[in-house]
């Protein structure tokens, strides 16, 4: 019953993040009440009641996302906090040719003590191993999977780095790009980059760009064609990727589609990506891979 009580919880505490203890409790939720101005769980045929205390959270995105710095070797990652171990899986990203880019991880990893890793990119991931030409290039794009010391998956990042040793890290988008309010005619373009720069998307044979240094984007693409599909390049620094992106059909489509749908997703066992603070990201990942391959003639919901 106690788990069923946090659980239960994971939708009503707006209530108390915002400051609202005194919002009403539908008459519905019958063993919810306040007391006191403490909120009141009362098992249902028991005496005993359980009162339910704020607690912080575990990770904060803006300290576990914050971009690594360059070292003589490689990264090294500061999240601030002495008390957090884990493990850093990393390995290069290479994009060229590939639709789905993903990183391909080095058979060893960085350890997390106190708060701090370090990534030897020199030594660990050069000769044989420089599967992204850094060697030669001086510039890669580097994958990470930070695992606390429990085996929880807690973040996926990646950042751009220069060099050959010294190396230091460069502008890259932490999030997205995103696809936002889709209509006949538009879409609003969204991503994060981890400094502040103008960056641009090219669709259609334009160019829409925010005039002011920025680190969150939302550009609205417009004048396009009803269920059309558009590729777009996002460019921000020396970088740049090409996506697509298809237009909603116009008012009054009438013609036969087909749409995907899915849901319950929820945390299952096996660890891993099969239970990622409360989703099975495996599936989620499984399902968005069917639909890429299907012959959807609008774009997807998915809820």
């Amino acid at each position: 019953m106690k788990q069923a009580f946090l659980l239960f919880f994971f939708g009503i505490s707006w209530l108390f993040l915002t400051g609202q203890s005194n919002t009403e409790i539908p008459v519905v939720y019958s063993n919810f009440y306040f007391e006191d101005g403490n909120l009141i769980f009362k098992p249902e045929g028991s005496p005993d009641k359980m009162t339910w205390i704020p607690s912080e959270p575990v990770y904060y995105f803006d300290k576990i996302a914050k971009s690594p710095k360059g070292t003589e070797n490689g990264l090294r990652f500061d999240f601030g906090d002495k008390n957090f171990n884990g493990t850093i899986y990393y390995g290069f990203i290479l994009s060229e040719n590939i639709k789905y880019p993903q990183p391909v991880y080095f058979h060893s990893t960085a350890k997390i003590n106190a708060g701090i890793a370090e990534i030897d990119i020199r030594n660990n991931l050069s000769g044989k191993y420089d599967i992204a030409n850094w060697e030669e290039k001086g510039f890669s794009r580097l994958g990470y999977r930070i695992v606390s010391s429990e085996g929880k998956i807690v973040y996926d990042g990646k950042i751009n780095v220069r060099g050959k040793g010294p190396f230091e890290t460069d502008v890259t988008i932490v999030s997205g790009p995103f696809i936002n309010q889709v209509t006949d005619s538009s879409v609003i373009i969204s991503f994060e980059t981890n400094v502040e720069i103008i960056a641009f998307v090219i669709a259609d044979g334009h160019s829409f760009m925010d005039k002011t240094q920025n680190k969150n984007f939302e550009l609205k693409i417009d004048g396009l064609k009803p269920l059309t599909e558009y590729s777009y390049t996002a460019k921000y620094g020396d970088y740049s990727d090409t996506y697509s992106f298809k237009t909603a059909p116009p008012p009054g489509y009438n013609k036969e589609f087909t749409f995907a749908f899915a849901s319950d997703w929820r945390a299952g066992n096996g660890g891993g990506e099969r239970s990622v603070f409360g989703v099975n990201a495996y599936i989620a990942k499984r399902l968005v891979e069917k639909n890429s391959r299907s012959q959807c003639r609008i774009p997807a919901i998915y809820r």
